[in-house]
């Protein structure tokens, strides 16, 4: 198979927080288990959708109908492949990274990188942010996180620093 990775900028390792602007601070949060899980998301508790407010570091992030990112599930439902219980699970841990953003100027960030009323997000956490496919849900007040595939990365951190 044609190799394409040679092409592509290497991502590089966010390991400090980057302060893109004056008034917003970029961390990537490493060493989340990432779980995409289609069909019978009931076993997952309450899904939230963009711009939900996630209680806790278990996270249910519903990206259409039948199909969610488990944030740190319990290990009890972590099993790849399907389950009697009408779901089919897959590890996506390292298809997704992860960046929390936070500071005075976030509101603004918020408001050009979106197409939606934050205010009211919608059912789905999968969004447009920056111009890519993203999930995004505040971890708490002021931290915004966005889970998002990994070659787009460099384009999140790239745009952020353009528009700061």
């Amino acid at each position: 198979m044609l190799d394409l990775s040679q092409h592509w900028p290497r991502t590089p390792d966010w390991k400090h927080p980057l302060e893109v602007s004056p008034g917003l601070a970029l961390t990537t949060v490493p060493g989340l288990r990432q779980y995409l899980v289609s069909g019978n998301l009931d076993r997952f508790g309450e899904s939230i959708g963009a711009f939900g407010m996630a209680a806790g570091e278990q996270v249910t992030l519903r990206a259409a109908r039948d199909r969610a990112l488990a944030v740190n599930p319990d290990d009890g439902l972590v099993a790849a492949g399907w389950h009697p219980l009408g779901y089919a699970m897959t590890d996506v841990s390292a298809m997704y990274h992860v960046f929390e953003l936070s500071g005075e100027d976030l509101d603004d960030i918020v408001s050009e990188g979106v197409q939606i009323d934050p205010g009211n997000g919608g059912p789905s956490a999968a969004t447009v942010f920056a111009g890519v496919q993203a999930l995004v849900y505040w971890r708490d007040a002021g931290r915004l996180r966005v889970h998002v595939e990994r070659p787009f990365a460099t384009h999140i951190v790239s745009w952020l620093q353009s528009v700061g």
